[in-house]
């Protein structure tokens, strides 16, 4: 049977998949005889990737709504909601910019994930130039800083939604290939459980792999010869596609996102970069790295800027601006070992080392040192969930640690009965079933 829910300004007609819903405009009394008011297919778990663009913003509002309804129905974060939002807006910019604030009051900001407001939200110079929306952006930051106890008295726009616990997270690490195979197991950080989820199309080890908006991107790498290829995993489809190959075939790149493309640098014995788009699976080239090519290279994200490392001599740090298109030399160089990762919080880089580990805030400009791994470990993966750094696998090790940012100190969480080696990682949050 079809059921229907009733809201102040609109009826929402449910299919029996419980995939697709029907959009009727009016009241709730009005339910579905005023069809011709406004009427929207839309499916809501994949809202955000459709061509939606086009929509008024009378439609684009019940569409939010629509998506915070469904996001109470199946405890989804609120990130897809405000991504649903901004791509609206910056289809056409001048024209929209105007609707900002207002849109920006239909999204529940203090419920976004601490990660994605911070590295995306917090950075969007649509909203930090914008007096109301920057004053929205300040009382959610606001909001994360307080005690739960605190937070459940505060306003309405970060009441909590049934089912969600406020400020809690789910995360999940996908461990992506590696030597000799293609398999791929997800770590739920939040279980300590591994879960098994379907191989990927190819062999690859050496290979970088990123999570953006939900999907899963594992690129490049190395397989009797370096890889162009790249694929993905869509945590809803279960299942790996391939997508568009990368220009130059690299492996031991790094690999970050910025406003939701992802970008690809350097590697062994290359010093290109490029860009990919998901939206239409184009990839285009980007300036060279300005130093030349080196063995080993990771980037990460702060602010609006991607910053590399690599471990030629003692290794460079560069900043690259992805908006003017344009590398920095940093003057600040440091020693790192083959197969160290590199992974950002703030304005702090973090280059985890077999050996030692160091942190760099990038306004202070100088390495400084911070305690090592509990457990010496190579060819292993670090990502990063909130305001933790985790470190799974390397040659022979099975342990996972963590370090937590904020009390600066390292804790042996877990073991768990799998090797991952010269693979790859990548952070998805969200409550998926796999």
């Amino acid at each position: 049977m079809y059921s229907t829910h009733h809201y102040q300004y609109y009826s929402v007609l449910q299919t029996p998949s419980a995939d697709d819903i029907w959009v009727f405009g009016g009241n709730g009394n009005d339910q579905i005889r005023n069809h011709h008011i406004e009427r929207r297919l839309f499916s809501c778990s994949r809202f955000h990737v459709l061509n939606w663009k086009e929509l008024s913003f009378k439609a684009i509002v019940i569409g939010i709504n629509i998506l915070l309804w469904q996001a109470s129905r199946e405890l989804k974060c609120e990130d897809n909601v405000y991504k649903a939002a901004i791509n609206w807006l910056k289809h056409d910019v001048e024209e929209r910019k105007v609707h900002l604030p207002e849109l920006l009051n239909h999204i529940r900001l203090p419920l976004i994930s601490t990660q994605f407001l911070r590295s995306h939200v917090a950075a969007e110079p649509l909203l930090t130039q914008d007096l109301k929306c920057y004053k929205l952006l300040a009382d959610a930051l606001f909001e994360k800083l307080m005690p739960v106890e605190e937070g459940k008295c505060s306003s309405d726009r970060s009441q909590i939604r049934k089912g969600i616990e406020y400020n809690k997270e789910i995360f999940h690490v996908f461990l992506v290939g590696g030597i000799m195979h293609n398999k791929s197991k997800v770590y739920d950080i939040s279980k300590n459980k591994l879960i098994q989820i379907s191989n990927m199309n190819e062999i690859r080890s050496q290979h970088s792999a990123i999570g953006l908006n939900g999907v899963v991107y594992s690129m490049g790498g190395y397989n009797d010869s370096r890889l162009r290829t790249a694929e993905c995993y869509d945590p809803v489809n279960k299942r790996w596609n391939y997508i568009a190959p990368m220009s130059n075939s690299r492996y031991n790149f790094g690999i970050c996102s910025y406003n939701d493309f992802v970008y690809v640098v350097g590697g062994y014995d290359t010093s290109t970069v490029e860009c990919y788009n998901p939206a239409s699976n184009e990839w285009r080239s980007c300036p060279n790295i300005p130093n030349g090519s080196s063995y080993y290279t990771r980037a990460t994200l702060v602010e609006n800027s991607i910053y590399s490392l690599d471990n030629y001599n003692s290794a460079s740090c560069l900043r690259f601006d992805p908006r003017e298109q344009r590398w920095y030399e940093m003057n600040m160089k440091t020693n790192t070992s083959y197969g160290f990762e590199l992974v950002s919080y703030g304005r702090t880089l973090f280059c985890i080392n077999t050996d030692s580990c160091k942190r760099l805030d990038v306004r202070m400009n100088t390495w400084e040192s911070m305690p090592s791994m509990h457990i010496k470990r190579k060819y292993f993966s670090a990502v990063i969930a909130a305001d933790n750094i985790y470190v799974l696998g390397g040659d022979g090790v099975k342990r996972v640690e963590r370090y937590n940012i904020s009390n600066n100190e390292w804790t042996t969480i877990d073991w768990i009965e799998t090797e991952h080696y010269r693979g790859a990682a990548a952070v998805v949050d969200g409550d998926f079933k796999f």
